[in-house]
């Protein structure tokens, strides 16, 4: 449930204020919302959510909303980049929706507010949809930091041309992940070649750091692709003994090793090998971090 809260509260933006009707009254709550998540006022933000999302964080976390949020690290976003454009009032429920941009991408959303004890409080952020094709997922580990923040929500789009190395992308694992387990034996010193022949259900967000064919071994942290250093400026250095893989593995044909750029935090491809061009999602083509 901390997703869910975290999901609601990236998307705020803050607009005007207006007469105190009841639709502007809704929509002052989800400025007042957005305005304490970009200034990280955890106190202002869980005093504008309703008793039912307080409480569904509550049973979730089993520590506060504040604490929940404080300990969660969410991502920044600055409240101007969203803004309310539609309030439609229905007794004591509110339906709002909202535009924002994600990368370059304009996005809508849609929310709700309900009144309690004569104020109106924040209840949900729903669907978000997006054009041709593309989807919002959210970053749901650290192993991609500093380029993407635990929590940051990224805008992913089909592959329409050959994957590439550089791309960060949305994947299925190969069903080793979710065990450790390579698809075949590894040799000392390297990463794994192969992975399972199963697929995983869940999703990975990675950088692609080698295609079919290549050579790949690493140095503390940094790649060796054929044999030559690759230029990662985004890549943190790392010098655990899983960041240090002097044995080089090629990369089979139709494959595509995967590294997060966190590389002393990330569970990826020289645990569970490469993955195969069909089980890449995506890729990742504008972020709010």
């Amino acid at each position: 449930m901390r997703r869910a809260c975290v999901g609601a509260l990236a998307v705020f933006a803050g607009c005007g204020g207006g007469e105190p009707s009841a639709e502007d009254q809704a929509r002052s709550a989800f400025e007042r919302l957005a305005r304490a998540y970009s200034t990280r006022d955890w106190d202002a933000y869980c005093a504008a959510l309703s008793e039912r999302r307080l409480d569904q964080v509550a049973m979730a976390q089993g520590r506060s909303c504040r604490d929940a949020l404080a300990n969660a690290s969410p991502p920044r976003v600055d409240a101007r980049a969203t803004r309310v454009v539609s309030v439609r009032v229905e007794g004591d429920t509110a339906h709002v929706t909202l535009r924002r941009t994600v990368g370059h991408t304009a996005v809508t959303a849609t929310g709700t507010a309900v009144r309690e004890h004569g104020a109106w409080k924040v209840d949900d952020v729903g669907r978000t949809s997006t054009p041709r094709g593309r989807t919002i997922y959210r970053v749901p580990t650290q192993s991609m930091s500093p380029t993407f923040r635990l929590g940051a929500e990224i805008l992913v789009e089909p592959y329409r041309r050959r994957p590439a190395v550089g791309d960060v992308v949305v994947l299925h694992p190969p069903a080793g992940a979710e065990s450790i387990e390579c698809g075949s034996r590894r040799r000392p010193g390297a990463a794994c070649a192969r992975p399972t022949k199963a697929r995983a259900n869940v999703k990975f967000v990675k950088r692609i750091v080698a295609g079919p064919g290549d050579r790949v071994s690493m140095r503390r942290g940094r790649v060796l692709r054929n044999g030559t250093l690759s230029p990662e400026p985004y890549a943190r250095a790392c010098r655990r003994t899983d960041c240090t893989l002097a044995t080089p593995i090629t990369v089979p044909p139709g494959h595509w090793s995967t590294l997060g750029d966190n590389r002393g935090a990330s569970d990826d491809s020289r645990f569970w090998g490469p993955v195969p061009t069909r089980w890449l999602i995506g890729r990742v083509v504008g972020a709010v971090n």
